[in-house]
């Protein structure tokens, strides 16, 4: 089956200018080299065999647009568009792929202090950051890797998706072992902390 021929992607660089002027420079690029597909079964499997990486429904990135932290997270605020708010705050899986390039979530995860809404393709909870567990990346907000690694334990949908994307913290050099370790052990009364205690296990076995 012929693959769909690539469709411009809609304007999505003004809605990066939410978060900082910084990000809203940075998505006239990156807005650009989005596709745009109808969403589908069929056109997920021909954009998938041409490598192209999904960041929503319906939008696509070429991996060579998403090198680096700042092209991956500016990505993420191009894909929301016009829906993103300054805020939301890049999270989860999100956040881990931010950092690490590995494996983007089947939906794009954020946090934000307001009262959540729902957008389509993506997963938004409410939850107290401090400012000390946010950093900007290429302009863009995203919780800082051991936040990161801890609400991936704790919240990740799917066990191996999980052990995955803490790993590639870990071996990157972004989280501290001692760091999650520490966390983990002054939490008293988080919901799934049980969870998270159980996956920390699974990885420290590991080695890595």
């Amino acid at each position: 089956m012929p693959s769909p021929p690539l469709a411009p992607a809609p304007p999505r660089a003004s809605g990066c200018g939410a978060w900082s002027a910084h990000a809203g420079d940075l998505a006239r690029r990156i807005a650009g080299e989005l596709a745009a597909y109808p969403d589908g079964p069929s056109t997920r499997s021909c954009a998938r065999h041409d490598g192209l990486v999904p960041l929503r429904d319906g939008v696509w990135a070429h991996p060579a647009s998403l090198l680096t932290m700042p092209d991956r997270a500016v990505a993420i605020g191009c894909a929301l568009g016009a829906e993103l708010s300054a805020d939301l705050v890049v999270a989860g899986l999100s956040a881990a792929w931010v950092f690490t390039g590995v494996a983007p979530p089947p939906l794009l995860e954020l946090v934000t202090t307001a009262r959540p809404r729902a957008l389509a393709g993506t997963r938004i909870r409410q939850v107290e950051v401090s400012p000390a567990e946010v950093e900007a990346i290429g302009g863009c907000p995203v919780t800082i890797p051991v936040r990161t690694a801890i609400d991936v334990l704790r919240f990740a949908a799917d066990d191996a998706l999980a052990l995955r994307a803490v790993e590639a913290l870990l071996r990157s050099g972004h989280a501290d072992p001692r760091a999650i370790d520490r966390r983990l052990a002054s939490c008293a009364a988080l919901p799934h902390l049980r969870r998270a205690r159980a996956r920390w296990s699974a990885v420290s076995a590991t080695g890595v």
